[in-house]
C-alpha cells in the first residue's frame, strides 16, 4: 500500500492521500497497532504515521552525554505534509528553551531516515524516542514498531528521559506537547500568540 509518492499530492491535506489508507489502517488495528507507519522505496524510507508527521530522537553513541538528533523526513519531494506542528516542534527543538533542557546537545535534522537505521539504533542502544506531531493530537509517542514481523520496541516517557541522561525527567514528547499547550492556551508569553482578555 501506497500513501503519496515524490510529486505526487502527499504535501497537502487531501482527502485522496487518506482515504486509501483505512483498509490498511484496520489491518494494523487487527494486530494491535493504533497507526500505520508509511515508508517509501526500496529502503523503507520514513515519511508519516498515519495522517501525521513523525519525528525520532537518535543519541550519536550510547553515553548518557552523547549529542542528540532530532530527525524527521524532509520536505522535498512532494511526499510529506508540511504540517504546522512538525514545524512548530522543529522551531521550539531550536530554541533555548528546548535546548537548555538537552545542554544544547540537540541537533535538529531533517533527513530521510530508514527503517534500517531505526532497527539499528533500537539494538544498539541509540534510538532514544519517536512520536507524531498532527494537528488533532499535538504530540502522540511511539512504543512499538512492527516491521517485517518483528517488533521494534521504542523506550517513552521517563525510560526515553533516562537515555538522555535526564533521570526523573521527561521525555522530549511530553516537554513538546507540553510547552505547545502552553502558548496555545497562552500560559506563557511567546511570539506566536496574543492573549485576548
Amino acid at each position: 500500500m501506497v500513501r503519496a509518492w515524490p510529486g505526487g499530492v502527499g504535501n497537502v491535506k487531501v482527502g485522496g492521500n487518506y482515504a486509501p489508507t483505512i483498509k490498511v489502517s484496520a489491518q494494523a488495528a487487527e494486530k494491535g497497532y493504533s497507526q500505520v507507519l508509511w515508508l517509501f522505496g526500496p529502503n523503507h524510507e520514513i515519511t508519516e504515521v498515519g495522517a501525521m508527521n513523525i519525528l525520532f530522537v537518535l543519541r550519536k553513541d550510547k553515553s548518557p552525554n552523547s549529542e542528540l538528533e532530532l530527525v524527521t523526513a524532509p520536505l522535498d519531494r512532494g511526499d510529506v505534509l508540511p504540517g504546522v506542528t512538525r514545524d512548530s516542534i522543529l522551531n521550539l527543538a531550536r530554541s533555548e528553551s528546548i535546548q537548555s533542557v538537552v545542554g544544547n546537545r540537540l541537533k535538529v535534522s531533517e533527513r530521510w531516515l530508514t527503517m534500517g537505521e531505526v532497527k539499528e539504533a533500537a539494538a544498539d542502544g541509540r534510538l532514544v524516542e519517536a512520536f507524531g506531531a498532527g494537528t488533532a493530537a499535538i504530540v502522540s509517542p511511539v512504543s512499538e514498531i512492527g516491521y517485517l514481523g518483528q517488533p521494534v520496541v521504542i523506550p517513552y516517557g521517563g525510560d526515553s528521559a533516562k537515555l538522555r541522561g535526564d533521570t526523573g525527567g521527561a521525555s522530549l514528547a511530553e516537554i513538546f506537547r507540553s510547552q505547545l499547550l502552553d502558548i496555545q492556551y497562552g500560559r506563557i508569553e511567546h511570539p506566536w500568540s496574543r492573549v485576548i482578555g
